[in-house]
């Protein structure tokens, strides 16, 4: 019950007005589409039959250009491609729906007149020359499309079409001001939380002393066996170089800048040859800020961490030899490799037991902590909650007020049980009953007071999200939204739908939203 209330209410205010777009989208293409090249499905043919009535090739492929020319507002997008096929489909299914509400509609007697589309045209910016409508305009346009008269009226006449469906099923599902008072309650009702972090694996395994690691590695030896076993390509060491560098940087593209770099490196290599200490080149001369001041020094590093370019050289060249300029995208680099480390296979070593020992001790530690928490909690024992809170030094935090239709806990995250248990706390019962998990940590929930409600001034020029009306209008379009796509529905099921074969995928099931 709690989802159902918490989604409705979510839905309302995204889809909000907005959702009596969904036919006049098409006339906004319409009448901002530039000359047409009729990719993707081409020219010829049928893509696909309802009822026996065809959608044409050219009809899918007119409503896909003018979406991608909207869409971005350019010609990018290759049309035979994965994106392309999707805008195929999606218009497809659009145009399919659109046919099966038009069947029924003429079947119920609801028409769009010749009047209504007159009206409609004639009042299209792109068809008006300060405010008057100009033949030539139109006529221009139907040029630059390839479309006919007949074709255009015919997609606006299903286009009006939908709308007056659309505004039917609101009319007729207007919601009464009970009902907009309840869903207005239900978006003021907030609560407020305190929680308490607990790590699931305490304080790490750096908070575990090494005499206590020493003693559970003994005590516990077939554990940290079994879990070096389950581990293993964690202890492994991967193959590694100590490296350290001098880097001459470079304006990417300029000619001039990339040979005085080249000219520069070679200058300094020519200082290390004569005896000139690497550490005190690099500190002086390196454009690299984050070694300059530890010399060039990289520390060790596996493949996988350096540009290419670099990576290479510095796994294969000898140690203690300084390389010759190595471009990549940051400049030209001087290389020196120190050290090597072989790859080496997970030895279950004294290190490595020492290591399994930590982080299995820090993990029992915050269990046993969790364990007497949940304990507290389930017997409702507020004093052994505060008890536990000083001992071990917790600090309760607050989430701030938030309300049913949220799509996460503040400061917590999305966490269904965590908002149910919020909106049953109370001042007379603050605790919740369990400790909540969400990855990495566990918290501990407790009631605190809403603050009270500042009013917020609306911005100048939007809508008052408070007025009944507004609510009104609201719930209707999520009523219709939701009648209507049933409808869709139960006309897909029993309609004859026929397409074409490689205008099948995905097309099927297209909906009124």
């Amino acid at each position: 019950m709690f989802k159902a209330l918490k989604g409705r209410r979510r839905d309302v205010m995204k889809t909000g007005t907005a959702w009596f777009l969904f036919g006049s989208i098409i006339l906004v293409f319409l009448f901002s589409v530039r000359p047409q090249r009729h990719e993707g499905f081409g020219q010829g043919g049928m893509a696909a039959y309802v009822n026996s009535v065809g959608i044409s090739k050219r009809q899918v492929s007119r409503l896909v250009e003018s979406a991608r020319q909207n869409a971005r507002g350019g010609d990018d997008g290759e049309p035979d491609g994965e994106q392309g096929k999707q805008r195929n489909a999606t218009a497809l299914s659009q145009l399919v729906t659109q046919e099966l509400i038009a069947q029924a509609s003429s079947s119920a007697r609801v028409g769009v007149s010749d009047l209504e589309i007159r009206d409609f045209l004639v009042k299209q910016p792109a068809f008006q020359e300060n405010g008057q409508f100009k033949r030539e305009f139109y006529s221009r346009y139907l040029q630059a499309t390839g479309m006919t008269a007949t074709d255009l009226e015919n997609s606006v006449r299903r286009d009006l079409l939908v709308q007056k469906i659309q505004r039917a099923f609101g009319s007729a599902l207007r919601p009464t001001d009970l009902e907009v008072k309840k869903q207005r309650e239900l978006g003021e009702t907030k609560v407020n939380l305190e929680y308490l972090t607990l790590p699931v694996q305490g304080g790490g395994p750096a908070s575990v002393s090494a005499a206590d690691a020493a003693d559970f590695a003994k005590a516990s030896e077939p554990r940290v066996k079994g879990y070096f076993a389950a581990h293993q390509p964690e202890f492994a060491q991967a193959e590694q170089v100590h490296a350290r560098h001098i880097l001459v940087k470079f304006t990417a593209g300029k000619i001039d800048s990339i040979e005085s770099a080249l000219a520069k490196a070679k200058q300094l290599k020519a200082r290390l040859a004569k005896g000139e200490g690497f550490a005190a080149v690099a500190k002086a001369e390196s454009d690299d800020p984050g070694s300059k001041a530890s010399g060039g020094d990289l520390g060790f590093f596996g493949r996988g961490r350096m540009v290419p370019e670099f990576e290479r050289v510095a796994f294969e060249a000898a140690p203690k030899v300084v390389s010759d300029p190595i471009k990549t995208e940051y400049g030209y680099h001087l290389i020196e490799v120190l050290e090597k480390r072989p790859a080496k296979p997970a030895e279950l070593d004294v290190a490595t037991k020492d290591a399994i020992a930590r982080t299995l001790l820090a993990e029992d530690r915050a269990g046993a902590l969790i364990d007497r928490f949940q304990e507290a909690l389930k017997a409702g024992d507020r004093g052994k909650v505060e008890g536990l809170v000083l001992s071990k030094n917790l600090k309760w935090e607050e989430t701030g007020a938030f309300s049913v239709e949220a799509t996460a806990v503040p400061k917590i995250g999305p966490n269904d049980e965590i908002m149910r248990a919020a909106f049953a706390l109370t001042a007379a019962k603050p605790l919740a009953s369990v400790v909540f998990r969400q990855g990495p940590k566990a918290f501990v929930l407790r009631y605190r007071a809403v603050p009270p409600k500042v009013p917020a001034r609306p911005a100048a020029g939007l809508p008052d999200f408070d007025k009944p009306e507004f609510m009104q209008a609201m719930m209707a379009n999520q009523k219709s939204r939701d009648a209507m796509r049933q409808w869709v529905r139960h006309l897909q099921k029993s309609a004859d739908i026929d397409y074409a074969p490689q205008a099948s995928a995905g097309a099927v099931g297209g909906e009124a939203d």
